[in-house]
């Protein structure tokens, strides 16, 4: 049975290629609601396609493009100034400075246009699929309107402060009680707000992956074959699984190695540098680069594939790893931020977050001669990360708010 209409907050989706586990939730949602209006923030030529019950709103498109407009109005508002007095002084150098800024100016936006979007399609839930500044500006409008309630998801970057631009989140630590609900994406997470905020408006809500009916096989016994999918950025650390690489290549002439890495970054050319200058004779590599989902799971279903590697330093729970294990692949991975829910003695092996790329190369090599169950690897996703129980089961919690 459907109920009512809820608005959802986006950085970007339906528009652009980010935001990609949004394309599966979305299908789950709308069988569950009569429409669902989306409000990104940025939009381009790429549109996605969605459900016909799905409405999209492109106002604060609009708005986030008068960039100088809102510079100038959000200096003089009320909000800035005491966001200055509070948090300027945490602020002093540029970089950090320039982020308060950023935050004052999108606080100014939304906080302008938000609630007469609220009261225009007459929703009484908001989603936010981030816990951005919409939330702080739909927490202080429910003081004058409590006719809606809100419920925003929290991942990585919005939620662990150590990792965020300021190094804090300003105004949280006042506003987060007043939110209906919170979701957090991992127990990790949770963890994490319950002892820092003390909160009960809390609940996890995994997310998951569409099952595509595939299961990776193994490649023969002189080849190690590895794959990766991020950006190729610092936090990803792609540079540190190319030199771990590079490593087990040149220990271990016996094998053929072979690493596939989709994504792409500012690092990529530092990346292929590494790889280059290493010139080992038995190391074969590819960059895709930026590349449907698709096309991805294609690989998987048609390669043979020894393991997945994620060397990142801070993580939520990766969506490119619950997608590797839906098709059995085992993975070895940092174990950072949420990332020890998904990989166990099931599924691959936990590294600590620093470590040398010897001790990689020899973790590669140890995967390689285990034998995983790769049908135990599946059953695991789909007790986990399946996107059918997962975004059922969120659809029911937001369902029930109403």
């Amino acid at each position: 049975m459907k109920d009512s209409k809820i608005i959802l907050i986006t950085n970007e989706f339906p528009f652009g290629k980010r935001e990609t586990f949004l394309e599966s939730e979305i299908e789950f949602l709308s069988q569950k609601f009569d429409n669902i209006v989306i409000v990104p923030s940025k939009g381009c030529d790429c549109i996605r396609e969605t459900p016909p019950n799905i409405t999209i709103d492109y106002s604060l498109i609009h708005e986030f493009k008068k960039k100088y407009f809102w510079i100038f109005k959000s200096i003089f508002s009320i909000h800035s100034f005491t966001t200055l007095i509070i948090y300027g002084r945490l602020c002093l150098k540029r970089k950090k400075m320039m982020n308060l800024l950023k935050y004052m100016v999108a606080y100014t936006i939304f906080d302008d246009n938000i609630h007469t979007l609220v009261k225009k399609y007459s929703s009484s839930l908001v989603y936010s699929y981030w816990f951005s500044p919409v939330v702080e500006v739909l927490v202080n409008k429910k003081k004058e309107d409590d006719s809606f309630k809100i419920i925003t998801r929290v991942h990585r970057g919005d939620l662990y402060e150590e990792i965020s631009p300021l190094g804090f989140f300003p105004f949280r630590d006042k506003m987060i009680y007043k939110i209906d609900k919170v979701v957090a994406i991992s127990t990790h997470g949770l963890s994490y707000l319950k002892n820092k905020y003390n909160l009960d408006n809390i609940e996890v809500s995994k997310l998951g992956t569409i099952n595509k009916n595939g299961i990776s096989k193994c490649s023969s016994s002189e080849n190690i074959s590895i794959v990766s999918v991020s950006n190729i950025i610092d936090v990803k650390r792609v540079y540190l699984i190319a030199e771990s690489i590079v490593e087990l290549a040149s220990l271990n002439t016996g094998f053929n190695v072979i690493w596939n890495h989709f994504g792409d970054g500012p690092q990529r050319l530092f990346v292929e540098d590494i790889l280059e200058k290493a010139n080992v004779v038995n190391l074969k590599y590819k960059f895709h680069g930026m590349v449907s989902n698709n096309k991805i799971f294609d690989f998987y279903r048609n390669e043979n594939i020894d393991l997945f590697i994620n060397l990142s330093s801070s993580e939520g729970v990766p969506v490119s790893i619950m997608e590797a294990i839906s098709f059995g692949i085992p993975i070895l991975a940092t174990n950072v931020g949420g990332v020890s829910e998904i990989v166990n003695d099931t599924t691959g092996i936990l590294l600590e977050e620093e470590l040398l790329k010897e001790k990689i190369s020899a973790s590669i090599i140890k995967m390689k001669k285990i034998n995983y169950d790769r049908s135990k690897i599946i059953k695991f996703w789909d007790d986990n990360y399946n996107a059918e129980i997962n975004y059922n089961s969120f659809s029911d919690i937001i369902k029930y708010m109403l």
